[in-house]
């Protein structure tokens, strides 16, 4: 009995070793800035977008300081995702069609280990949503895995709609006020299988203007936020 303890914790240890030699570390968040506490003139460092110049020059926000959104005596009870930071992301469009925003971790390095077992991505992140008679706009969580030559070897997606998120003001009393119109953040996932061909993983997010021309009723645009983004590597 004890020398089977003693094998099974080396063979832990190894496989511990060989994969944190190899730079990528299995259920380790590998986003870098992920609740978007550091900014470049506004913009989230290590994240891009094709689409830069359609986003304005807000595409962080401070937890409080934003006419109209989240102020600091909030918390989980009342909309904020846990452990918030004092920022988030925000996504709204400025006379365009579509944003985008993501960012790439290469796992080239992660290779060896992926022909010797199954493992699987898995992109998680707070999302909010406002105002929430948003009509006229989509937007799209995505994770999608490359090769080395860019094809992609698997993706997995997701619509947020806003009639999804709870409206906030429907629990703000006179006592906690709140101006405008906020939806609660809300947690969502996404997972795909790792090929051992896989050399690139990237979260993206799609914002998306829709052809609403038929549609009776006053467009309306939403914004989107999202906070404590992650993205894991783990055993399947």
């Amino acid at each position: 009995m004890r020398m089977n303890w003693f094998v099974s914790c080396f063979i832990v240890l190894v496989s511990l070793i060989n994969v944190a030699g190899q730079g990528i570390q299995i259920n380790k968040n590998l986003l870098l800035n992920s609740g978007a506490e550091n900014s470049d003139w506004e913009f989230p460092e290590f994240w891009d977008s094709h689409y830069k110049e359609n986003g304005g020059t807000n595409w962080v926000s401070e937890y409080g300081k934003t006419i109209g959104e989240w102020d600091f005596d909030c918390d989980e009870t009342c909309g904020l995702p846990k452990h918030a930071g004092n920022v988030y992301f925000r996504m709204e469009l400025y006379d365009a069609n579509r944003l985008d925003l993501y960012q790439d971790v290469i796992i080239s390095s992660f290779k060896d280990s992926l022909t010797k077992r199954p493992y699987v991505a898995q992109f998680e992140s707070f999302v909010a949503v406002s105002p929430p008679n948003a009509n006229c706009s989509e937007f799209k969580m995505k994770l999608v895995c490359y090769d080395v030559q860019g094809l992609v070897l698997a993706m997995d997606s997701l619509t947020i709609n806003a009639s999804e998120f709870r409206d906030l003001d429907a629990m703000i009393d006179a006592e906690h006020p709140r101006g405008g119109n906020m939806h609660a953040f809300q947690a969502r996932t996404l997972q795909v299988e790792l090929s051992p061909s896989t050399n690139k993983i990237r979260v993206l997010w799609e914002y998306l203007v829709l052809d609403c021309q038929g549609n009776s009723e006053e467009l309306i645009l939403a914004n989107y936020y999202m906070d404590n983004q992650s993205l894991r590597i783990l055993r399947k």
